[in-house]
């Protein structure tokens, strides 16, 4: 009898073994998850930054593109240059150049947001896998300590048919 017991023990604590393996690797993989929807979350403010950032710093060439053409303007005016022809021609390119250079400030940040955004992305869909790991491996303990109590109980039952015969 005392065979028995033993081995009914030892079959439960095994199985219990395996269950508790499984939830641990699921908490862990939650944890996972957590940090990587955290990061996901930091990467979304950084983009939204970065969109910011490159509004703002287009605006301030914006300014300093004004102040440039006005004192271009005001130095062309002083020296008895007309607006017309050349001069003018010369004024409207540096003004299209300028507003190229804007534009481009611009296209910089929205790259860079884009960049950030997608790693956003990255980091969610690495939690979502994280989850679904954590998961999977739950139930296949669950499933791997059933298993072990369902044999190791069926062997003491078969042994102790063999002894009570």
């Amino acid at each position: 009898m005392s065979e028995m017991i033993l081995m009914i023990a030892g079959t439960t604590m095994a199985g219990a073994s395996q269950y508790q393996q499984g939830q641990a690797y699921q908490a862990q993989a939650e944890a996972e998850a957590d940090i990587l929807e955290y990061n996901a979350q930091v990467a979304e403010q950084e983009a939204k930054a970065a969109g910011a950032a490159a509004r703002e710093e287009a605006s301030e060439f914006s300014r300093e593109a004004e102040r440039f053409k006005a004192k271009q303007r005001a130095l062309y005016g002083k020296s008895g240059v007309e607006f017309r022809g050349s001069p003018l021609a010369v004024l409207n390119e540096q003004a299209t150049l300028l507003e190229l250079d804007r534009l481009n400030i611009l296209r910089e940040g929205s790259l860079t947001a884009s960049r950030i955004r997608s790693q956003a992305t990255g980091y969610r869909m690495g939690a979502k896998s994280a989850k679904q790991r954590g998961k999977s491996a739950a139930r296949g303990a669950t499933l791997s300590a059933a298993g072990t109590l369902l044999t190791g109980y069926g062997t003491a039952s078969y042994y102790q048919s063999l002894k009570d015969k």
